[in-house]
């Protein structure tokens, strides 16, 4: 049986935690890609960047639903430290693109760009594959 693929991106914390409201916004936005992937009867295939923040919410509740799971992490070694996560980005986008059921689910926090790159890459792809939350 084939999985379908549900691909996560979103946020990393802030640099500073206690007190901050950025910190607050994405346990916010981390509580509620816990509760999609755990109240997700299906089992499917959960494909994210693999960086700290939603990515790594992901990767636990996935394991904790029995959800099979795939990372892209950034590769340094073949781009440079600002194209990395965007070309991983892209391959977020293509496993769901690729796969006729899969969706992309976006967690952007207001203090954080880094997500938006992913929302518009799968915009122009299929925009009908696309959630933000």
């Amino acid at each position: 049986m084939k999985y379908a693929v549900l691909g996560i991106s979103g946020a990393r914390p802030p640099k500073v935690r206690q007190g901050n409201p950025q910190y607050d916004e994405l346990l916010a936005l981390a509580m509620e890609c816990r509760d999609l992937l755990l109240s997700t009867p299906k089992k499917v295939v959960v494909v994210h960047g693999g960086a700290a923040g939603i990515d790594t919410i992901a990767s636990i509740a996935a394991r904790e639903a029995g959800h099979a799971e795939v990372t892209h992490l950034p590769d340094y070694a073949k781009y440079n430290r600002r194209q990395a996560p965007l070309e991983r980005n892209s391959l977020i986008v293509k496993d769901v693109v690729d796969d006729p059921s899969g969706e992309l689910h976006a967690f952007p926090a207001s203090y954080s760009s880094g997500t938006f790159d992913t929302i518009q890459k799968m915009a122009l792809e299929d925009l009908s594959k696309l959630w933000v939350h």
